[in-house]
């Protein structure tokens, strides 16, 4: 949409130089959309932006006049007009993009990562938005959120396309979708991994939840969407949808796995396309990494690309932060993983279980202020699948990290081999103490993350720092 259609049809006294939702990063000319927040209410940062130079104000308490050249533009949804403006602003722009969108609650990065090296290894520059961080080609920029918002999200698609990047990879949270944040997108290729219970703090249901998940199918127009159908939820899913260019992975899925074999730094496996079967080889561990890398290469795939050459570009990656990751010395192998649901904590050991292994020792936590019900289902799982267990803190944010704890302990029943520490550091210091030559450490639950949330303060932790140190004494 070019300027003068903007303005008409925002009846707009002028066009902003850019679209904000922190009033701290408001400059001259910008536009200030008052959205709510779970800890902030921008409606009570208007006059800051004004001081800063906000020439258009958007919010519930801005009451559609003009006062020394600012209008003021009273909107009752201003998430709602957030996602619609911003997509108008940057339509021009968007609609020339390649984009391919990936859902699900666990696997969304890793497949990402993959499938960026993919399209890397072809010459294809990419950039891609996710949990991690942002990458626009080979720039590493912080991400906020999972899917930003609209109109953090689309100047991420401008400065791609300024520099001369027309391939995007986003994950696709299940807030970015019931938000709308990705308001009037149409994926090229879209993916679902799998669905598993996660964030009913905010979907209050597991329903809910799946239905957030199908609104994917409302940012496709008849392009491919590949689903995991040996996933439970991911079928419910697919009974309630018509959409059509449906591709399958799983058992009697138009892509089956036929076979595989895991260690502790790579992956074999077979699949069968098309009556033909292919082999493949990756470097990331573990059973779930062999779907998510499927999932990539068959989006490369039904994107154009050679499904050979689509296999060689999967075995170029070599890791991917916080998943899988293996730190070791001489005699004890660490793994580091993400894995904060049920499923997840449930593949990831069920992946170490099939590694040569003397014993499990896994040290593991739940978030504060979320999903509450997960963490006994949680404890019982852990319970089931380890030798030693070291129930700790992760991200406690406002809730006491002892009554965390107890939530988890309800699901296990064990006496014998079971630790509690609230301070994660002394129980991964616990973790290497006991561990003997063979065995496996396993520590889930922040992966990647470089913090703990205590309180209402981000402090400085990462797991594997402390890991590293703790094997070179």
């Amino acid at each position: 949409m070019n300027k003068k259609e903007l303005i008409k049809k925002y009846g707009l006294i002028n066009y902003p130089n850019s679209i904000e939702v922190d009033s701290r990063k408001i400059k001259i000319g910008d536009m200030f959309v008052a959205i709510k927040g779970k800890f902030a209410d921008g409606n009570d940062h208007i006059t800051n932006a004004i001081q800063n130079g906000a020439s258009i104000i958007v919010g519930k308490r801005a009451d559609n006049t003009f006062v020394n050249n600012i209008q003021f533009i009273h909107m009752e949804d201003t998430f709602d007009f957030l996602n619609r403006f911003s997509y108008d602003y940057y339509s021009s722009i968007i609609e020339k993009m390649t984009i391919y969108g990936i859902t699900g609650t666990n696997g969304k990065t890793s497949t990402t990562y993959f499938l960026r090296e993919i399209l890397g290894s072809l010459g294809i520059s990419t950039t891609v938005i996710g949990t991690i961080s942002t990458f626009i080609g080979n720039e590493e920029y912080p991400s906020a959120n999972t899917t930003p918002y609209a109109s953090e999200l689309y100047k991420i698609f401008k400065k791609s396309y300024n520099e001369n990047i027309k391939h995007i990879i986003m994950e696709i949270s299940s807030h970015g979708l019931e938000e709308n944040r990705i308001y009037g997108l149409n994926f090229n290729i879209g993916g679902i991994t799998n669905i598993t219970q996660d964030h009913l703090d905010f979907h209050k249901t597991m329903d809910n939840y799946i239905n957030a998940k199908m609104k994917i199918t409302e940012h496709m127009k008849n392009t491919p969407l590949i689903v995991n159908i040996d996933d439970i939820n991911v079928m419910k899913l697919l009974k309630r949808t018509d959409y059509k260019n449906i591709v399958t992975v799983g058992e009697g899925g138009d892509y089956e796995i036929k076979s595989y074999e895991l260690h502790i730094d790579s992956s074999f496996y077979t699949i069968l396309y098309n009556n033909i079967e292919f082999k493949i080889k990756i470097f990331i561990p573990g059973l779930f990494s062999v779907y998510n890398s499927l999932m990539a290469i068959i989006m490369a795939h039904k994107s154009g690309i050679p499904i050979e050459k689509a296999i060689i570009g999967v075995g170029k990656l070599k890791s991917v932060p916080g998943r899988f990751e293996i730190i070791r010395n001489k005699e004890i192998i660490s793994v580091v993983d993400y894995a904060h649901t049920p499923d997840a904590l449930s593949s990831l050991l069920n992946s170490v279980k099939e590694l040569p292994h003397e014993r499990i020792i896994t040290v593991f936590g739940a978030g504060g202020d979320r999903d509450k019900t997960k963490r006994s289902i949680m404890g019982k799982i852990a319970d089931k699948n380890s030798d030693i267990l070291i129930v700790t803190s992760d991200n406690p944010r406002t809730e006491d990290p002892a009554g965390i704890i107890n939530d988890i302990l309800t699901g296990i029943k064990r006496v014998e081999g079971l630790f509690k520490y609230i301070d994660r550091e002394e129980a991964i210091k616990k973790a290497v103490e006991i561990a003997k030559k063979g065995d496996i450490i396993v520590i889930a639950g922040k992966g990647h993350e470089d913090y703990q949330i205590i309180g209402n303060k981000k402090i400085h932790f990462s797991d594997q720092e402390i890991l590293k140190e703790l094997l070179d004494e």
